[in-house]
């Protein structure tokens, strides 16, 4: 979450707009810090046995930043007509003309110059939580996009959140600067703490699934086994086998097992040494048994693409970027779109808290939170 290190002493007619959000969301923001932290801990070994409670609180905000990403996208690909209207530059380069757009007649000219040069590709996170999702839970791309489709039906905190976004798009879309700040600057806050706790988990546990394993291949191993059982091994054979790899466990004959944290299918070479489990590197080449890739090995990582930014600095240049092009949209904005902005993020929070509630109701962590405080 957003760190609170402004001046809260500064006029309002000084501070930037995220400074502004930070001071008047500050409250709410403390109260959801706890609430997260608290149920934080419960989602993790040796509260939880594996990535199931860390996957519902995924499909409860992947819709919110989807939602703002996609409609924040639309605003930018609409052409924008040429206004007769003279256009003067502010001091930081952004036009100041409000002549609508023809096109897009809700969206000025000089909104949509707003929202582009705050936008950030690479700041963008529908496409990283899809693939951690796919990776812990081992879900096809079309079982994902129902699961996404249909969680927002069963939260009402949820679907209010993303017919809030789209309601703010349609009539403020100036205050879509009120999601990004606060969902992206909280992963560089409170996110880089998540993230730490969840790599504690080792990244070869079973904790990182996959959950739920593809029917389909299920059946596959279903008729393996019973062509496995028709087969006569000698007990050499047997003894082999055991000292080769059955000590892998539940991979079965061959010491292959379905690798944590990707898609069913893919197998983690699991061996001993010195009496201590050897995982945490994917062989390449030795999937499905055919060994005839190159034998490369590949370092496996956390399932939280979520949470890591392609940059030089892992998202720390980004966010200074960022934090600069919102800082210098302060003085393009009227009183009144910032103070739309800013009442939207401090109800961005709010719904945070009642998101925060209703997953205590799908995961049962309330009371266990509530006896843990």
């Amino acid at each position: 979450m957003p760190s609170a290190t402004q001046d809260a002493g500064a006029t309002p007619e000084s501070r930037t707009l995220g400074e502004a959000i930070n001071i008047a969301t500050r409250s709410v923001h403390t109260r959801l810090n706890k609430l997260i932290i608290l149920r934080l801990r419960l989602a993790l070994p040796p509260h939880a046995n594996d990535a199931s409670n860390y996957v519902q609180g995924l499909l409860h905000i992947a819709p919110i930043y989807m939602t703002f990403e996609t409609l924040w996208q639309e605003i930018l690909e609409t052409p924008i007509a040429l206004s007769t209207t003279t256009t003067t530059p502010s001091a930081s380069g952004l036009p100041t003309d409000d002549a609508p757009s023809t096109s897009h007649p809700k969206v000025a000219p000089r909104i949509h110059a707003v929202l582009a040069a705050t936008h950030f590709p690479t700041l963008s996170r529908s496409a990283s939580l899809s693939a951690d999702l796919s990776q812990i839970t081992g879900w096809s791309a079309a079982d994902l996009a129902a699961q996404l489709q249909n969680t927002p039906r069963e939260s009402p905190a949820l679907a209010a959140m993303v017919a809030r976004a789209r309601e703010t798009a349609g009539e403020r879309p100036h205050a879509l600067l009120a999601y990004a700040w606060v969902l992206y600057m909280a992963l560089f806050a409170g996110g880089r703490f998540i993230r730490a706790a969840l790599e504690r988990v080792d990244v070869g546990d079973r904790f990182w699934g996959p959950l739920y394993e593809d029917p389909d291949l299920e059946l596959e191993q279903d008729q393996d086994e019973d062509e496995d059982e028709d087969e006569e091994v000698s007990p050499t054979e047997l003894e082999d086998e055991e000292r080769e790899g059955a000590l892998g466990g539940e991979g079965g004959r061959g010491g292959k097992a379905t690798m944590p944290g990707t898609f069913p299918g893919s197998e983690l070479a699991i061996g001993e040494k010195d009496g201590a489990k050897v995982v945490g590197k994917e062989v390449e080449g030795e999937r499905d048994g055919d060994g005839d890739g190159d034998g490369k090995e590949r370092e496996l990582k956390h399932p939280l693409s979520f949470f890591r930014f392609d940059t030089p600095a892992d998202g720390q240049d980004l966010r200074q970027a960022f934090k600069a092009r919102v800082a210098e949209a302060t003085s393009v904005l009227s009183p009144a779109e910032i103070e739309d902005v800013v009442n939207e993020a401090r109800d961005i929070f709010e719904q945070m808290v009642g998101l925060v509630g209703e997953l205590d109701d799908v995961c049962g962590t309330e009371y266990e939170a509530a006896t843990a405080a």
